[in-house]
């Protein structure tokens, strides 16, 4: 068993390296581009060069990170290095690398902690965020120049983004209230309904059967 983790830790840390070296180019080459063009690469005038930088900036320090937590649990054994790695990996959307991840925590654990509404957050990043930028790069402006954040891009990553918050603390807190708010406000962010059911149907699991220990049974 623990030679076929090895294994998996190994090949998702391959796919790990992929990812990293190209986030590395593609940010290299959009670097070049936006300098060449603007001439002044720290002080772009164009707002989406700002946010383009920002957003694989951001990219290429949790694919890195992901990287060596994954390197990490694999040299180290440890469960917890090796679910870090795998949440990392689903932010960056290296999914293969994930889902490796994820499969070795969970023959080392056996059981994930509230496994509905772990996998709803899991749902709710990579059906939510994909989508969303999506609809900002994709939208033409009407008049002028593109905004740097649409209205409605706003909207979902506040619906979004409370219901994933929600969702870790009732993940870490078992919390019948944060499940339901959570999961209304993933119902209210569209491209997240699947991950607010999940939310719901984790309230019904929450139900305890009273304790007849110790009770008499009178006829």
């Amino acid at each position: 068993m623990e030679k076929k983790q090895n294994k998996l830790l190994s090949a998702s840390a391959m796919f790990g390296a992929v990812f990293v070296v190209c986030i590395i180019i593609i940010w290299i080459f959009t670097v070049s581009e936006i300098g060449y063009r603007e001439f002044d690469f720290f002080r772009p005038q164009n707002k989406t060069s700002v946010f383009t930088l920002a957003a694989l900036q951001l990219l290429v320090a949790i694919i890195t990170f992901s990287f060596v937590f994954n390197l990490i649990g694999w040299v180290n054994g440890s469960d917890r290095h090796i679910l870090i790695a795998g949440i990392l990996y689903i932010l960056s959307l290296n999914l293969i690398s994930a889902s490796l991840c994820l499969r070795v925590y969970s023959d080392g654990k056996r059981k994930i902690k509230n496994k509905l509404l772990f996998y709803a957050m899991i749902f709710a990043y990579v059906l939510g965020i994909p989508f969303i930028v999506l609809m900002q790069t994709a939208m033409i402006p009407r008049e002028g120049e593109k905004p740097l954040i649409y209205s409605h891009t706003v909207y979902f990553l506040i619906t979004i983004g409370i219901g994933f918050i929600l969702n870790l603390f009732a993940w870490k807190t078992n919390n019948k209230k944060a499940k339901i708010i959570a999961g209304i406000a993933y119902v209210l962010g569209l491209f997240t309904v699947i991950p607010g059911v999940m939310c719901f149907i984790s309230c019904k699991n929450n139900r305890k059967l009273p304790k007849l220990e110790g009770k008499k049974i009178q006829p």
